[in-house]
C-alpha cells in the first residue's frame, strides 16, 4: 500500500473486514502498522466524540480528553496503545502513536480547525489510507482541509448551534463548532479524480479492499474541483440536514429540505389518527 519506515500515515479503517485475524483486527491492524512505518513512523487516528445542538443544555456531558470515541473499533485502538497522545480540540481530536505525534498534535485544540494536523503532516509528506471502509465511510480527510482553506467551513447554519462543554485547567466552558467539518458520505465521488491523477494506490489488507494517497497529492486535486464547485463533495441523500438543509453555498436545496420534512411530519401525525378512525 506504499508505506514505508518513517511514514506519518493517518489511518480510517472498518478492521472487521480484515478477514480472520490471531486476535481483535482494529488492534492486529495497529501493530501491522507500526512495524511497517518503525519506530520513526506515526500512526494517526480521528478519536472523535459526541457534540449536540444547544450545548448549553447537555451539561451532562464534558469533554475532558478521556471521552472515549465515537469513530469505531480502530479510534479506540489507536487511543488505547502505549504512548498514545490525544489533541485537546472538543468534539474531534486526533490521537497519534509514534515519533511525531506530539508535533504534529501539540496545538490542536478549540482555537484549532478539525482537520488542522493534515497540514503539518503535508510537511512531512504525510499518507492517508483507508482499511475497508471505501463505501461506509467514504473518502479522505483533506475534503476538509480544503473546504476550511477554501472558508466553507464557516458556512453551515449548524455551528453556531452545536457544541459541547469541556473541561480545561479545572474550569468547565463551552465550545461552538465554528469549525465545521460535516457530512462526509460524497467525498468518493474523488476516487476518480485520484486516479485519473495517477495518486491512488489500490490494495488489500487482509480480505479489505484498501486505497492510500498522500496528503498533499489528494489536497491538490480536492482543491482544484471545490474551487470551481464547492457542491461537488455533498452526498446523494435528500434527507441530509447537513448536505441539503443549512449550507449557506447550497442554498438552492434548503427550501426543498424543510418542505419535505414538514410534509414527513404531517405525513405521521395523519397515519395514527387513520388508524384510531
Amino acid at each position: 500500500m506504499g508505506l514505508a519506515q518513517g511514514d506519518a500515515v493517518l489511518v480510517r479503517a472498518a478492521a472487521k473486514l480484515i478477514g480472520e485475524v490471531d486476535g481483535r483486527s482494529p488492534k492486529v491492524l495497529l501493530d501491522a502498522l507500526q512495524r511497517v512505518v518503525g519506530p520513526e513512523g506515526t500512526i494517526f487516528g480521528l478519536t472523535f466524540t459526541k457534540s449536540f445542538l444547544f450545548p448549553r443544555r447537555h451539561k451532562e456531558y464534558i469533554y475532558d480528553g478521556g471521552n472515549p470515541p465515537i469513530t469505531g473499533g480502530f479510534a479506540r485502538a489507536v487511543l488505547g496503545a502505549e504512548g498514545a497522545v490525544r489533541s485537546l480540540r472538543p468534539t474531534n481530536s486526533w490521537t497519534g502513536v509514534g515519533a511525531d505525534a506530539v508535533a504534529i498534535l501539540e496545538d490542536h485544540d478549540e482555537r484549532a480547525t478539525c482537520f488542522a494536523p493534515l497540514e503539518k503532516m503535508m510537511g512531512l509528506n504525510g499518507k492517508m489510507m483507508l482499511v475497508g471502509c471505501l463505501t461506509s465511510s467514504p473518502g479522505f480527510s483533506t475534503v476538509h482541509l480544503a473546504q476550511a482553506h477554501l472558508g466553507l467551513n464557516r458556512k453551515s447554519l449548524m455551528g453556531p448551534i452545536s457544541g459541547v462543554h469541556f473541561q480545561r485547567d479545572g474550569e468547565t466552558k463551552v465550545f461552538t463548532k465554528w469549525d465545521t467539518a460535516g457530512c462526509s458520505r460524497g467525498f468518493g465521488k474523488f476516487y476518480s479524480d485520484y486516479l485519473m491523477a495517477d495518486k491512488l494506490i489500490v490494495g488489500k489488507v487482509g480480505d479489505a479492499t484498501s486505497l492510500a494517497i498522500g496528503v498533499a497529492d489528494a489536497y491538490a486535486i480536492e482543491r482544484r474541483i471545490l474551487e470551481k464547485n464547492p457542491r461537488y463533495p455533498l452526498c446523494a441523500e435528500k434527507d441530509c440536514l447537513y448536505c441539503r438543509g443549512s449550507l449557506r453555498y447550497n442554498l438552492r436545496d434548503i427550501p426543498g429540505y424543510f418542505l419535505r420534512q414538514a410534509a414527513i411530519k404531517l405525513v405521521r401525525r395523519a397515519v395514527p389518527s387513520r388508524i384510531e378512525s
